[in-house]
């Protein structure tokens, strides 16, 4: 008989939520590598604030990436970079919806958007509680 640790078995949803967390890591950084030229130009002409949603997309990519990190290894801090991914997955759909609602809304346009932003926020506080409560 050996005295080695078993490794904690990690639950399939925590290695599913790891997998998507790289994903969107992955295509955070690459978001900020498209637009990072675009923002040294607008930087160049001192206007830094004009091409702010690169340094976004660069905190999302850190942020997705080391919760997939702590998540497939199964650790306690891992909870916060997932927390702050979630926080920008609601506040990009929140502005994506609603500049769309903007564009092609009307009167009552704006309920649809609404409605949606509504279940991203519903379906992030799940995966928060889920995730809080795994690790």
């Amino acid at each position: 008989m050996t005295d080695r640790a078993v490794p904690p078995i990690r639950p399939p949803g925590i290695t599913w939520l790891a997998i998507l967390c790289a994903i969107f890591g992955l295509e955070s950084f690459a978001g900020a590598v498209r637009l990072f030229p675009q923002w040294l130009a607008a930087a160049k002409q001192h206007r830094y604030g004009s091409m702010s949603f690169a340094w976004v997309e660069l905190l999302s990519a850190v942020s997705g990436l080391a919760a997939a990190y702590g998540l497939w290894r199964g650790r306690r801090w891992a909870r916060f970079p997932f927390l702050v991914a979630a926080v920008l997955v609601i506040t990009t759909v929140g502005l994506i919806t609603m500049f769309g609602v903007g564009d092609v809304g009307g009167q009552w346009g704006w309920v649809p958007g609404v409605v949606f932003v509504a279940l991203t926020v519903a379906v992030a506080t799940g995966l928060i509680r889920y995730v809080w409560r795994s690790t």
